[in-house]
Formats: structure tokens, C-alpha cells, sequence
């Protein structure tokens, strides 16, 4: 049996499951089983895949993605958050800073007029 052929009986027993056919799912299932696919749930939904000719599944990552066009992170949002934070620092430094120089001299002012 073809991959396209379980994908159609794969819709056929959704499609009995969602109607609450259960005895026709069943059947469903077991027919794809006899034929050596086997029904399994993943994140991308019901997928059918085909049993190896030990009769076990094979090891394939199941759940990664044939094909992406999305390529491999590189850090440079991590990179351009840093150079922020960095500014946001040396200028809550430079405030404190100025805060610190206007309290002082008040201060001294305060105590010349004295």
C-alpha cells in the first residue's frame, strides 16, 4: 500500500472517530496495521507512518520538519540587548552622578552660609 493510499483511509478513520463510528475505526486501524502502517499522534496531528520489516517502528525523528527555510539563530537580538542595557546603565550611572555632585555642593553652600 502506497503512503497516499494510508493517508486516505488515515482521513476515513478521522472522519469515523469524529462521528463516533468507533467499530469503523477500529476496522480502519487494524486494516492499515495488517498492511504495515501504523497510526500515530503527533504535533502536527494523526500522521501514518510505516513499520520497518522487523515489524518495529523505525528511528526517525518523527517531529522534525523535512524541509525549513527558517535558519539557525545567531544571537543578535541577545547581542543588541546588550549594547542596550550597557547604554541604559552608563546613564543611570551619569544621573546618579549629577545627583550626587548637586547634593554636595547645596550642602556645601548650606554650611558657608552658616
Amino acid at each position: 500500500m502506497t503512503e497516499k493510499r494510508a493517508n486516505e483511509y488515515l482521513q476515513q478513520y478521522v472522519q469515523a472517530e469524529i462521528k463516533g463510528q468507533n467499530t469503523d475505526a477500529e476496522r480502519i486501524e487494524k486494516f492499515l496495521n495488517d498492511n504495515g502502517w501504523f497510526i500515530r499522534t503527533g504535533p502536527d496531528g494523526m500522521v501514518v507512518q510505516r513499520r520497518d520489516r522487523e515489524g518495529t517502528f523505525p528511528d526517525v525523528e518523527d517531529y522534525l520538519p523535512k524541509e525549513s527555510n527558517i535558519q539557525p539563530y545567531k544571537g543578535t537580538v541577545v547581542k543588541s540587548n546588550k549594547n542596550l542595557w550597557i547604554g541604559i546603565g552608563i546613564a543611570a550611572g551619569a544621573i546618579a552622578l549629577t545627583i550626587l555632585i548637586v547634593y554636595l555642593v547645596k550642602r556645601r553652600q548650606n554650611a558657608n552660609a552658616s
